[in-house]
């Protein structure tokens, strides 16, 4: 097969799925619930862990410390508001698969800590932990939005929400957040102008 004709081939199948699903302004696809179980998992084991070797090899920056240790944080609580995500996706997000969203992170990030040594188990929103519980942290996911469109869209109030879950980790006895991280829910809260 000539060189040119291959290029030209792999070409038009790289531009396929742009032919077909088009490429104009068409807002973020719906990410599966698994998908985001998936990226929660990842957010808080990264958060607690610290990012996994393969990670840590690709950093430009010195990686922060992991949360989780031995002889200290031993065991992390995770809530979630239901209720807040509800509210704020105005019903793209049901307090069902928020439920199973956390099932998952809980089912998913308690096999890796349990090999190390760590635990997770699950509070009602918002936690209530004991300060004198001395080796345990709290992780939240809170929702939290942010705008995207061009400042035209915006204006015409075409723009989109996008609902994020932000992870906090907190110092129970002390109340600091120790880290916080945003990603992205998979679904968009509805704008009517």
């Amino acid at each position: 097969m000539p060189l040119f004709f291959r290029r030209n081939l792999l070409t038009v199948f790289a531009l396929l799925p742009l032919l077909v699903v088009g490429c104009g302004g068409r807002s973020i696809p719906k990410v599966a619930l698994a998908d985001v179980a998936a990226l929660a998992t990842d957010a808080l084991l990264g958060t607690l862990l610290g990012p996994s070797s393969e990670r840590r090899v690709t950093m430009m920056a010195k990686p922060e410390p992991p949360l989780l240790q031995k002889g200290g944080m031993e065991s992390v609580a995770l809530s979630t508001d239901y209720e807040g995500f509800v509210r704020v996706s105005k019903g793209a997000l049901s307090e069902k698969d928020l439920q199973t969203i956390e099932a998952e992170v809980i089912r998913g990030s308690s096999d890796v800590l349990k090999k190390q040594g760590f635990s997770i188990n699950s509070l009602p929103f918002p936690p209530k932990v004991d300060p004198a519980t001395e080796k345990t942290l709290v992780a939240t996911f809170t929702p939290v939005t942010e705008e995207g469109g061009s400042p035209e869209d915006k204006r015409l109030g075409r723009g989109k929400t996008y609902v994020l879950i932000r992870l906090t980790v907190t110092d129970p006895r002390t109340g600091t957040a120790l880290r916080i991280r945003d990603f992205y829910s998979g679904r968009d809260a509805e704008n009517r102008p």
